[in-house]
């Protein structure tokens, strides 16, 4: 008598199980749905806006941020969960769409990577413009020392560089910049013939008046200016970072009638080949230029215009260290000059200079006091802009 309902009981319990999971069930594909949703709403919205190279940098401007502020590095980031109300007005938001057709981006270049795809000559360059000008962007001030070592040989025709060794210090924040250089150098040519040069020399530039300190036969003597003239080849951004010293990367490359952009294969990376012209300084060029290291350059080289029997080519070859997050500075280089026969293509080598970079200490604060030049008592002062000398020390 009891076995009916106990049985009734029983399918009761489990049609109420099987209701109870299928609800379940329900609600899970439906959270995910919307997620899924709100996922697509964020690339509808953002993704199709942007374009290729901004997705390069994305991360590479979180890992600066991070390296700016070492307290808000360690923060964890995390996504807001969308609550009911925004479920909905996505919901809405795609209904609102036209379906459209399109091809999905495969030239889009990663982190630390070259493109691979088919872009055009123009996006390729407005990439690698848009790389270069946002690492440029990274170096604020720096403090280096250095040693540069050339050895030169006679050409026919050509006056001999100097050669010997100049070991300094360099110092740049913003537009401002000062070395301490010394040097042993052999000078060539001239009424005196081979002569040779040694002391040490200091320089320093506030953004406003250039100043330069150094021995003379009759003592010390301190010139400052407005213009500033030092040796370019002292400064360690000349060696890889920006290739002129207190330019841009970004103003170089610009200045370049670019004739073709490809990647290739470079000591293990992929890098972008640039070649190209300036006509302006009458002369051919070609970048390697490599977006693991700060966008750049691994090689440059440039032709400068010549006679119909050779033409000067110089090849620049660079290494670097990553001094702070995607942050690479050159490490050393070295410069060859060389005359190309332009009927054999032989090469004779006529200058080598070698760059050797080390303590090197980037983005820190350097006082606005270092880049001014506080001349010892007995130091004669000529101001070349009012024409004014006087000794230091001395009551006038």
């Amino acid at each position: 008598m009891l076995k009916k309902p106990f049985q009734r009981r029983m399918f009761i319990v489990v049609i109420a199980v099987l209701i109870f999971f299928s609800l379940s069930l329900f609600l899970y594909w439906k959270m995910f749905n919307r997620a899924v949703i709100v996922e697509q709403v964020n690339t509808k919205q953002h993704g199709t806006d942007e374009n290729a190279a901004s997705h390069v940098f994305a991360s590479q401007q979180v890992s600066r941020a991070s390296s700016t502020n070492p307290e808000e590095g360690n923060a964890q980031t995390s996504e807001k969960v969308p609550d009911a109300q925004e479920v909905k007005s996505a919901i809405n938001f795609l209904e609102g769409i036209q379906p459209e057709t399109h091809t999905e981006n495969t030239n889009t270049v990663p982190k630390g990577t070259a493109s691979k795809g088919t872009a055009s000559q123009k996006e390729m360059f407005e990439l690698l413009r848009e790389g270069i000008s946002y690492y440029d962007g990274f170096l604020e001030s720096a403090s280096v020392k250095f040693s540069l070592v050339v050895t030169s040989q006679d050409f026919p025709g050509m006056s001999r560089a100097s050669s010997g060794t100049w070991d300094g210090i360099f110092e740049f924040s913003g537009n401002q910049v000062r070395g301490s250089v010394s040097e042993n150098v052999t000078q060539y040519g001239g009424e005196l013939g081979e002569t040779q040069r040694s002391g040490t020399q200091q320089f320093a530039n506030n953004g406003e008046t250039f100043e330069t300190l150094r021995e003379t036969l009759n003592g010390t003597k301190l010139t400052r200016g407005n213009n500033m003239v030092y040796n370019r080849s002292h400064d360690p951004r000349f060696w890889g970072w920006n290739l002129s010293g207190d330019a841009s990367l970004t103003n170089l490359v610009e200045s370049i009638d670019v004739k073709n952009i490809q990647t290739v294969e470079w000591n293990g990376s992929q890098v972008y080949h640039l070649t190209g012209s300036m006509p302006d300084a009458m002369m051919d060029v070609d970048l390697w230029l490599n977006p693991e290291k700060s966008y750049r350059p691994e090689r440059f080289v440039y032709s400068l215009q010549g006679d119909s029997m050779s033409y000067v080519q110089i090849t620049k070859d660079f290494n670097f260290q990553e001094v702070a997050p995607d942050l690479w500075f050159p490490d050393s280089a070295q410069s060859v000059t060389a005359i190309i026969n332009t009927e054999t293509g032989d090469a004779t080598n006529i200058e080598t200079a070698t760059m050797t970079l080390t303590d090197v200490r980037v983005n820190e604060h350097i006082p606005s006091s270092r880049f001014s030049i506080d001349p010892p008592s007995g130091t004669t002062v000529f101001d070349m802009r009012s024409r004014e000398t006087y000794t230091v020390g001395e009551d006038d």
